[in-house]
């Protein structure tokens, strides 16, 4: 909408309108976005990915650089969270058992919010090592490690 050539009192009117449209959508798209939100990582990011794909007014895409950065973060703690609880199955598991598994398979455990599937599991001759496909704020790999006894 242009503003150009309206006298001072159609002007106000139109960006009245114009502001009034961009406050609905804006509400319209925050319901989506919290809706996004409400689910697993991996699939509120399928679901964001063509919200944010999309041609949006300018009061809303002053937003969106945040709220993207947001559910990366939230991405990265869903992953986190879902290392140290496998941390300390695999521990608790040691403790009854004796031994280190070698997969997480039968344990109460988040999957990795980055895939869907079971984190990843690797022994090494340091220890024990849970990965996510995830990449950390600084673009490593997430990486939990149990050191050996």
């Amino acid at each position: 909408t242009h503003l150009v050539g309206l006298g001072l009192k159609d002007s106000a009117a139109a960006a009245k309108a114009l502001f009034e449209t961009w406050r609905e959508e804006y509400s319209a798209l925050m319901k989506e976005i919290a809706s996004a939100f409400s689910k697993p990582w991996l699939e509120s990011k399928k679901l964001l990915d063509p919200i944010f794909a999309r041609k949006i007014n300018p009061m809303v895409e002053l937003l969106m650089g945040a709220v993207v950065s947001a559910n990366e973060v939230r991405g990265r703690m869903e992953a986190e969270r879902a290392g140290l609880i496998a941390v300390a199955a695999l521990l608790r598991n040691r403790l009854e058992n004796g031994e280190l598994r070698d997969s997480l398979k039968g344990l109460e455990v988040p999957p990795d919010p980055f895939t869907g599937g079971p984190l990843q599991i690797e022994h090494t001759v340091e220890g024990t090592e849970i990965r996510s496909e995830g990449k950390s704020a600084d673009g490593k790999q997430i990486v939990f490690r149990i050191k050996a006894r």
